[in-house]
C-alpha cells in the first residue's frame, strides 16, 4: 500500500474513483485515515471504558464501605488496611504487571464482539483503582448514619442488618454515590488515555485517544494537528463530567452556598 499524501483540516481530496472527500480535522497519518472519524470512535471507546470501570469501581467501593462504617470494628479494620494497600500500590506497576501475564487472553474476550479487544484488561486495571475513594467516603457517611434515630427504630421493628443497609441507609448515600461517579468517570477516561498511549490499552488498529496521541507524536513534525484533536477531546471531556459532578455536589447538598 502506497503512503497517503499528508493533508491538513478542512482538506478537499479526489479518490481513485473520481469521488471528493473533505477531511474535517485531517487525514491520520500516512495511511489517509479520517481523523474525524477516529476521534468519534475513540469517544466510544474511552467512554465505554470509563463506564465499565465505574461501575465496577463504585459498585465495590459502596459495598464495602457501607460494610466497614455500619459494622465496625474487625470489618472496618480490614477494609481500611485493604484501602490503604490499594492506594499505596503504584498503578502502572499493576498495569505493566497483568499486560505481561494474563493481558492476552483478557484482549481475546469479547462479550461476542461487543467489545473491541483489550478493553476487559483496561477496565479491570481502572476498576482496582477506582473503589478505594468511595470506599473511604461511604465508610463515613455510614459511620454517621448508623447513629441515627431512623436507623435505631428499624432495629426496634425487628428489620435484619442487610435490610437496614439496603432499605435505609443506601438511599441517603445515592447523591454522595452519583456525584463521585461523575468524578470518577473523569479520571478514568485519563486513564484509559494514558495506559492506550503506553501501549497497555486497546489494541490497534481500534482507535482511543490515548492511542491517537501515541500515534500523532510519531508525526509532529509534518502533521502537529493532530495531536491537537485527540487531547482537545480528552481535556473537554474530563472538564465537562468534572463540571457535572461539582453541579451535582451543588444540587445534592443545600448546605453548599453559591
Amino acid at each position: 500500500m502506497r503512503d497517503f499524501k499528508p493533508v491538513g483540516p478542512l482538506t478537499k481530496v479526489t479518490t481513485n474513483t473520481g469521488d471528493k472527500t473533505i477531511f474535517i480535522l485531517g487525514a491520520a497519518d500516512t495511511l489517509g485515515r479520517d481523523e474525524f472519524l477516529r476521534i468519534l470512535y475513540g469517544a466510544r471507546v474511552s467512554l465505554i471504558v470509563a463506564m465499565i470501570a465505574t461501575t465496577l469501581g463504585v459498585g465495590l467501593g459502596v459495598l464495602l464501605g457501607v460494610i466497614a462504617g455500619y459494622y465496625g470494628g474487625w470489618a472496618d479494620t480490614i477494609v481500611s488496611r485493604l484501602t490503604e494497600i490499594v492506594m499505596a500500590f503504584p498503578f502502572l506497576l499493576f498495569a505493566v504487571a497483568l499486560a505481561a501475564t494474563v493481558g492476552e487472553r483478557l484482549n481475546n474476550i469479547t462479550l461476542g464482539g461487543l467489545l473491541e479487544p483489550g478493553i476487559i484488561s483496561v477496565t479491570i486495571v481502572l476498576s482496582v483503582f477506582s473503589w478505594f475513594y468511595p470506599a473511604r467516603i461511604m465508610r463515613a457517611q455510614v459511620l454517621s448514619l448508623r447513629e441515627k434515630e431512623f436507623v435505631e427504630a428499624a432495629r426496634m421493628m425487628g428489620a435484619s442488618n442487610a435490610r437496614i443497609m439496603r432499605s435505609h441507609l443506601l438511599p441517603h448515600l445515592a447523591g454522595p454515590i452519583i456525584v463521585y461517579s461523575t468524578l470518577i468517570i473523569a479520571t478514568n477516561i485519563l486513564g484509559e488515555a494514558s495506559l492506550s498511549y503506553l501501549g497497555l490499552g486497546v489494541e490497534p488498529p481500534t482507535a482511543s485517544w490515548g492511542a491517537l496521541l501515541e500515534t500523532a507524536s510519531h508525526f509532529y513534525l509534518t502533521q502537529p494537528w493532530l495531536m491537537v484533536w485527540p487531547g482537545l477531546a480528552i481535556l473537554l471531556a474530563t472538564l465537562a463530567f468534572n463540571l457535572l459532578g461539582d453541579g451535582l455536589r451543588d444540587a445534592f447538598d443545600p448546605r453548599v452556598s453559591r
